[in-house]
């Protein structure tokens, strides 16, 4: 198992990888401290750091003799790395070093090599991105820029120059060519500012272990998915795309009462879907209904409640299935993107799974008692996200641009399954 913890300087990825690891009995690898120890050497050798050719012979040299011991320590020529590589100046040199695509090339390749067969706990700037795109799970730390000049400050002990290397870092790594730091796009954002390290760490175990789904819904779904494999011909592309740990939103075009089943046919974990609230009337349909992974909403106004529900739902790492559009339509093409579902994405920080649905919607024809047997075919497209802004007040402007930017990706998987 590979858990990538990415983020900014004092956003408490360190303090948080090293207790998930030892929480999950995993090793600890932390990739910043080897393009640190590259910029140390460096400094040391006085090796010009806009010289690219130097420093890749100084990465090639020195990473070829660091190992990690005992799951945690990363050593060189045999002594483990120390509080030298943490000064503000290797700290400065480090963000120029690693700017550089081709003494990227070098290190990769060797944060790679020093990860076990057992997996690990790896922590960086572009873990996500580059050094493990594959991961199981990905998470990406951030905090208030108060709080993370507060957070540095405490751990040099003193605020001279803090704010000014943090800023300019932070600036230098997300502008570089190669490997900016930035979420990827299939990452769990949380914001650590008022959160304690511990209950960071818990959530992101619950990210890997959420709730799974009851016995009732097992079986329906085994069952509905054997019949549309075999009936309904079902064919899939991209269900991959899909995450296997943490929280997303599956979000497919709706034409058809069967679109529910659909999706949940293309994974073994539950997912959890809004439904209109008059279905919820009866105590035996709503015990049923819930059993089977819905929650009501009411329709025609905002509704708290199922706002709330649905983020909870992804902060606990669970799947919830949004129809963007709102509402069921036979044409349904992801036309009309409502600022709801952005506002879920915005307000939650999960990655978007787009999905195309073509031919459900002639499965229950108007004016026909029985459904017709025809080919459904999907496509799953590969995650993306919203820009993220869990607190405060989201101004409108932005919720239109979120929701104009849902619709552009969201159409791109439509078009592939059925084209023009």
């Amino acid at each position: 198992m590979i858990i990538a913890i990415d983020g900014p300087a004092g956003s408490g990825k360190s303090t948080v990888a090293k207790l998930l690891a030892q929480k999950l009995g995993l090793a600890y690898v932390d990739t910043g401290a080897t393009y640190r120890l590259v910029a140390w050497r460096a400094l040391q050798n006085g090796t010009p750091l806009d010289s690219v050719d130097a420093l890749r012979t100084v990465a090639a040299e020195t990473l070829r003799n660091v190992e990690l011991r005992d799951g945690a320590n990363l050593t060189f020529d045999g002594s483990v790395i120390g509080p030298e590589i943490r000064t503000p100046e290797v700290s400065e040199a480090t963000s120029i070093v690693s700017a550089h695509p081709e003494v990227r090339s070098v290190v990769v390749p060797e944060q790679r090599r020093l990860v076990p067969a057992a997996g690990a706990v790896v922590e960086g700037r572009d873990i996500g991105t580059v050094v493990w795109p594959d991961a199981d799970l990905k998470v990406y730390l951030d905090a208030s820029a108060e709080v993370r000049m507060s957070r540095r400050t405490d751990q040099h002990g003193s605020s001279d120059g803090i704010a000014r290397e943090v800023t300019e870092r932070d600036e230098r790594d997300a502008r570089r060519p190669v490997g900016a730091m930035r979420p990827a796009d299939d990452a769990m954002l949380i914001d650590t500012s008022s959160v304690p390290a511990e209950d960071v760490v818990a959530r992101i175990v619950k990210l890997l272990h959420p709730a799974p789904p009851g016995r009732l819904y097992a079986v329906l779904r085994a069952i509905l998915a054997f019949l549309l494999r075999t009936l309904f011909r079902l064919e899939v592309e991209g269900v991959e795309n899909i995450p296997k740990h943490g929280s997303a939103i599956l979000a497919p075009n709706h034409r058809s009462l069967i679109d529910h089943f659909v999706v949940a046919a293309l994974t073994k974990r539950q997912v959890w879907f809004m439904g209109k609230a008059e279905l919820f009337k009866s105590r035996m349909g709503a015990r049923l209904l819930t059993a089977l992974g819905a929650f009501p909403v009411k329709r025609g106004r905002p509704d708290r409640a199922s706002l709330q529900r649905c983020l909870e739902l992804l902060r606990d790492g669970q799947l919830v299935g949004i129809y963007p559009e709102g509402t069921r339509r036979p044409d349904s093409r992801f036309e009309e993107v409502e600022e709801g579902f952005a506002y879920i994405a915005v307000r939650s920080g999960a990655p978007i799974v787009p999905i195309g649905l073509s031919g459900t919607q002639a499965v229950f024809p108007t004016g026909k008692k029985l459904p017709r047997i025809v080919k459904i075919r999907v496509v799953v497209g590969k995650p993306f996200r919203l820009i993220a802004q869990t607190s405060g007040v989201l101004p409108r402007t932005k919720l239109k641009e979120a929701t104009a930017h849902a619709q552009e990706r969201l159409s791109v998987v439509m078009n592939a399954v059925e084209p023009l």
